[in-house]
């Protein structure tokens, strides 16, 4: 055999044919190659010498696989798939397929956990939830009969991380009965799958898990991160923090202190007695301050004969003792009405007592001194 100048010589030992012999004089080849492409020529000898054939010439058909990359670099989002596309032409059929990650030199094949494609009539390489993981580059091999050939590297990179979660402010106020909202704010990529808050109650070791299912919240959802609290007590003091969920991984915002404005109401009412002649209107003034607000006003006399009466909107010749004009009118007050006086108010919270203050009423007979009180001060 003449290849390209070099001169081989075969007979019925050469390795990968049969024949070439006296009894079968032909030459056959067993898996042909292009590295038997060449010029063939048949050598007889006997006793009268050396007979040649003409030459026959001998071509191979087929090479080498082509394999080339469709991109030299891609991009795919944290937790998404993607596909590495791989191009083979090849003549003869490839019969193997397989990839490999240069920077680690790991061989991924059709059987490779997490992994899709890498068969020969699928050469292309798909990463199932790609993550900074398969962040490298990598390379395609295919094999036919001829040999095995590869493509050059494509790069992939993997964008996206953890969600970013802020909230607005350190402290937040509301007033008692409120509703109040505590903002959070979520930038993903990948997206949120999962958002819920944690409550550390004040000066103990205790939290509670709060998502949208939670009763008397609205929120804390992957469509609505920020948490409502539809009605705000001091039970719901604490400090808050709002927890983001995707592909990447859990991120927890700065806590978020609630303080619900609430306490017992504030009652005032003048200390100064207060004079007057039976038949004449008394006001007996009373000032309330309440937050939450009070959800209930009256009044008790307290008598000498230490008899107390409560005292309401309701009751006869009595105007006022109420949520909106929590001050006392007596109409036509009688000497029976003498005695202390004490405004009571009541809300969320709790029940308040003013100091008592001093009610006299004389008879219009009598000769006693009457103080004027169109004038007094409140004592707030």
């Amino acid at each position: 055999m003449n290849t390209n100048g070099v001169i081989t010589t075969i007979d019925s030992a050469t390795r990968g044919i049969y024949g070439s012999s006296i009894d079968n004089s032909s030459l056959f080849i067993k898996t042909i190659t292009t590295s038997e492409a060449g010029n063939f020529t048949c050598f007889v000898t006997n006793d009268m010498g050396t007979a040649r054939s003409k030459t026959i010439v001998v071509e191979v058909i087929g090479d080498l696989p082509v394999v080339k990359v469709e991109q030299y670099q891609y991009e795919s989002i944290y937790g998404e798939n993607v596909t590495l596309n791989c191009n083979v032409i090849s003549d003869p059929p490839i019969i193997d397929v397989y990839w490999e990650r240069v920077d680690t030199q790991t061989i991924l094949n059709r059987g490779s956990f997490g992994y899709q494609g890498i068969l020969p009539n699928d050469p292309s390489l798909t990463i199932i939830g790609s993550t900074t993981f398969h962040m490298g580059k990598y390379r395609c091999f295919a094999t036919n009969a001829i040999g095995t050939s590869y493509s050059e590297s494509t790069s992939l990179l993997v964008k996206g991380d953890k969600p970013q979660v802020t909230t607005t402010s350190p402290v937040l106020k509301a007033n008692y009965g409120d509703a109040v909202t505590l903002e959070c704010i979520v930038n993903a990529a990948p997206k949120t799958f999962d958002i819920y808050w944690y409550k550390k109650i004040n000066g103990q070791n205790q939290f509670t898990y709060i998502n949208e299912k939670f009763p008397g919240i609205s929120g804390s959802s992957v469509e609505t991160p920020s948490l409502t609290i539809d009605y705000a007590t001091p039970a719901n003091e604490g400090s808050y923090r709002c927890y983001a969920r995707n592909e990447a991984g859990v991120t927890e915002s700065k806590p978020v202190k609630l303080v619900v404005e609430a306490d017992l109401p504030e009652v005032n009412v003048p200390l100064e007695p207060f004079s007057t002649v039976a038949g004449f209107d008394v006001i007996l003034k009373c000032v309330i301050k309440a937050v939450p607000q009070a959800i209930e006003v009256y009044w008790q006399r307290h008598t000498s004969n230490d008899v107390h009466t409560i005292i309401k909107s309701s009751t006869l010749n009595i105007e006022g003792s109420t949520v909106g004009d929590p001050s006392l009118t007596i109409r036509k007050a009688s000497v029976s009405m003498s005695g202390e006086y004490t405004c009571i108010a009541r809300n969320h919270v709790g029940t308040v007592r003013s100091l008592p203050t001093v009610l006299k009423v004389e008879d219009s007979s009598s000769d006693s001194e009457i103080v004027d009180h169109s004038e007094y001060i409140v004592l707030n």
